[in-house]
This record gives structure tokens, sequence and C-alpha cells, in this order.
């Protein structure tokens, strides 16, 4: 489970200097590192697989957010992110699955809308490969 912020649009849409908010879940079998502008702190760095880095404050633009295997200095830009398309001000989480040298992104905007002060909302994202189906239940199943 990962996210975030919340459903408050504090900031007015402008992003804490020209920034956008991201979270990165590692769906690979590689331990990565996840940096911004190049820069690779301690708490992003060898996120193991199922596991997502802390909440990013990525320039936007092409290279705001950075990606690399743990342990190398080469970085790469997964197939599929386009850093260009994050806004100031927004919330996003990125999903990177695949293996070395195939790397992939999904980028979701988080845009939790309809939350109220008892309820809120969840994104559930199925990054298995295959065609399993899966069922989800809130409250009693069926």
């Amino acid at each position: 489970t990962t996210a975030c912020g919340d459903d408050d649009d504090d900031d007015g849409g402008t992003g804490p200097n020209n920034t956008a908010t991201v979270r990165v879940v590692n769906n690979t079998g590689q331990a990565l590192d996840f940096g911004t502008g190049g820069t690779f702190g301690a708490t992003n760095s060898n996120v193991a697989f199922g596991a997502s880095s802390q909440c990013l404050e990525v320039p936007v633009g092409a290279n705001g957010l950075t990606f690399r295997q743990n342990g190398q200095a080469t970085t790469f830009t997964p197939a599929g992110f386009n850093g260009s398309a994050l806004q100031a001000g927004g919330n996003y989480t990125v999903v990177i699955s695949g293996t070395t040298g195939q790397y992939t992104a999904n980028t979701f905007t988080n845009n939790y809308a309809g939350a109220t002060a008892t309820s809120g909302g969840v994104r559930v994202i199925n990054a298995t490969t295959g065609n399993t189906n899966y069922n989800l239940y809130v409250g009693t199943s069926g």
C-alpha cells in the first residue's frame, strides 16, 4: 500500500518549488534506487521487489526523476515513463516493472475525488503478469 499526501489541495496546485510528489513502486526482480536530478538518498536506495520509495519532491521536467539498479552508476529511463508529463503540484505513483534493460513504467495520478470525512478512495493496481483474475471486496464478500 502506497500513497503520498492526502485529499487536500493545500498548495494551490503550484507545488513546492515547482515540483510534483512521486512515490515509486518496485515491481522488478532487482533492487533499485530512485533519485531526483541524479541524486540518490539513502531512504530511496536499495528498494527491494514489492517495496516503494519514500515520497519524492521531483522537479517537473524530463530529468527530474532518476532510476538506476542498486550499486550501479548508470541511470536509465524505463519505457513508458515521461517525466515531462509530471505537473507541478501533482501527486503520482509510478510502478516500475520488467528486468535489466527492459524496464517499463506506468504512472498513475493520485486524485482521490469523492473522499469524505468517513470514507476515502483506494486504488488497486494488478501488476502481475498473465491472465489471472482477482476479486476485491469492501465489506461482505459477494
